[in-house]
């Protein structure tokens, strides 16, 4: 799909397909005009069409689109690589860059070092990451050790809990992940990126089904 070059290019769509919901958020002069959120046991084929309701409920079309953003995880495995292949899609489709965000830097997006940043895995499980540019490693409550650090404080899954335990300071996210993701993107708009990819922090457990998202990648567009 070619976008017509003289149209104005002022939207930005971020996309977090990590954890329980797809969450869509565009943005518009990089001011928030529509979020959409919807539990993934909808299917994570919904994308595409809560995408689509989103811009004819502003009647927004798709050649206004300059970059699009998406969560790269880490987090639910099939969901990441949903959102990876749906971002890598209409890049192509619309000619317009597409940018990955890892989901640490999308719940920290507002505050500064020193954090420990924690995202949702499964059972028990939580990936945490100390800092915003550390090594991100596998924890449960038991099993997590932090280093004597002054002043650290915790965001993100089970924030709370952790903090009480480890007598941290609890910070809420000042955004939603497709919030944060729509934000970042934008601001990274003209430098060079390689196309998104699923950032795993352990081995994937890949289920080859898609549904229906491989017919869903040329998304009608909105007059």
């Amino acid at each position: 799909m070619k976008s017509d070059q003289s149209c104005k290019r002022d939207l930005v769509i971020g996309i977090d397909t990590s954890d329980t919901h797809l969450g869509v958020t565009i943005l518009q002069n990089d001011k928030l005009i529509l979020q959409g959120e919807e539990p993934k046991k909808k299917g994570n084929d919904r994308l595409f069409p809560l995408i689509h309701e989103m811009f004819q409920d502003r009647n927004l079309s798709w050649d206004r689109m300059k970059v699009i953003g998406v969560c790269v995880g880490p987090g639910n495995f099939n969901g990441i690589r949903v959102g990876v292949s749906a971002a890598r899609g209409l890049s192509l489709s619309l000619g317009i860059p597409a940018i990955g965000v890892d989901k640490f830097t999308a719940v920290a997006l507002g505050y500064e070092d020193p954090l420990l940043i924690t995202v949702k895995s499964v059972k028990d499980n939580f990936f945490a990451r100390l800092g915003t540019s550390g090594q991100p490693f596998v924890a449960t409550l038991n099993t997590l050790r932090l280093p004597a650090t002054e002043n650290l404080s915790v965001i993100g899954f089970e924030a709370e809990k952790i903090g009480a335990q480890f007598g941290l300071k609890y910070l809420a996210p000042k955004y939603n992940p497709s919030h944060s993701v729509a934000i970042i993107s934008s601001s990274q708009v003209g430098l060079n990126h390689s196309p998104p990819k699923p950032f795993y922090v352990s081995p994937p457990r890949i289920d080859t089904s898609l549904g229906k998202l491989v017919n869903q990648m040329n998304p009608r567009r909105s007059n």
